[in-house]
């Protein structure tokens, strides 16, 4: 018995070793980043939008230069719309349903990514014994198309989590982070759907988030396991080297929730935290994170709230930064329009 314990143990320990060294788990970046272009002075204010109950949310452009906010509700993909120009937010669509992907099919949240044709994708993690990385695919005027990129880990069991957003490759593939359990976990999917490569920045309970700075240059900043300072590793080579991580002065009193970030221009770099009490602060640096502004408090919600649903932020072609949050009281989506230098454009989202 004693032997046939050994064997098997032996036998688990040659299947990981064999699925650890399958090129979805060694760290193959793709081509370069996506960059951004600089964004303009928002001279618009976007309406209010009303609050939403739904989790996971996440922005995406929209084909007409606008933007989307998606959450998941009742095993739905749901979806709300604006544009420059317009008067109010879309009433809440029906974007995808369990019925192609699957029951459960965002329990381990979702990433969108709009890419250069316009196609929308949503990434997200088919649950089963074996979790694995797949993606659903809607050309303009088309049926949704369903694809798996691959297993999320080498062996069964475990309870991975996608957290928007994504950061997009030049070549359409993009990368995204992956809690597994105690430790955030990026994975590189290419622009055909396959996972390409798999790597670990943080230490165990730190929260990941990824700020693309050029095509080869990344940030990873990394919120702490318990409310105290984040810390920062720095590439300049699409991650295939990391500068030992360093604590950012500028954020020392951080709750443990993802950091939202955005590169507003070259070396122009804005960050949104919570402190341990839930409050939210936005940070701009103009040099590269050399110095940081005095933050600006921008609302408050609540620390269990957050670490179910962090702050989601987007920058919009108008320059407008779009913002939602999760409110103290009931922890539905709240909105709020912003500009680069932290001015609020608009209130809260309307409670109606």
């Amino acid at each position: 018995m004693r032997n046939r314990i050994i064997h098997l143990g032996i036998g688990a320990l040659l299947v990981l070793g064999y699925f650890a060294g399958l090129p979805g788990f060694l760290w193959t970046p793709g081509s370069g980043l996506a960059t951004t272009p600089a964004l303009t002075r928002a001279t618009g204010a976007p309406p209010a939008m009303p609050a939403r109950v739904g989790q996971h949310a996440a922005w995406v452009a929209t084909a007409e230069g606008g933007v989307e906010l998606l959450w998941a509700q009742d095993d739905e993909l749901r979806g709300s719309a604006w544009a420059p120009g317009a008067s109010a937010w879309s009433e809440p669509r029906r974007v995808l349903g369990n019925e192609q992907p699957g029951a459960g099919w965002l329990a381990g949240g979702f990433v969108p990514q709009r890419l250069a044709d316009d196609s929308l994708v949503i990434h997200f993690i088919r649950p089963g014994p074996f979790p694995a990385l797949a993606s659903a695919r809607q050309r303009a005027g088309a049926d949704w198309q369903i694809s798996h990129a691959g297993q999320v880990q080498p062996l069964p069991g475990g309870n991975p989590v996608l957290r928007a957003p994504g950061l997009p490759l030049a070549d359409g593939g993009i990368w995204m982070i992956v809690d597994l359990d105690d430790r955030n976990a990026i994975y590189s999917v290419s622009a055909d759907g396959r996972l390409a490569g798999r790597q670990f920045v943080s230490a165990p309970g730190e929260q990941l988030t990824l700020l693309g700075e050029s095509e080869v240059e990344l940030l990873a900043l990394l919120a702490p396991a318990a409310a105290g300072a984040a810390r920062w590793r720095a590439s300049a080579d699409l991650g295939q080297r990391w500068t030992p991580a360093a604590p950012l002065q500028a954020l020392a009193d951080v709750a443990p929730v993802p950091l939202a970030a955005l590169r507003l221009d070259a070396r122009d770099w804005g960050l949104l935290r919570s402190d341990a009490s839930g409050r939210l602060f936005w940070h701009r640096s103009r040099d590269g994170g050399q110095q940081w502004q005095a933050p600006q408090e921008l609302a408050r919600s609540r620390i269990a709230c957050l670490q179910q649903q962090p702050p989601a932020l987007h920058g919009g072609r108008d320059g407008v930064l779009h913002l939602v949050y999760p409110q103290a009281e009931d922890c539905r989506l709240h909105y709020m329009a912003l500009r680069a230098d932290g001015g609020v454009l608009n209130q809260e989202s309307r409670d109606d």
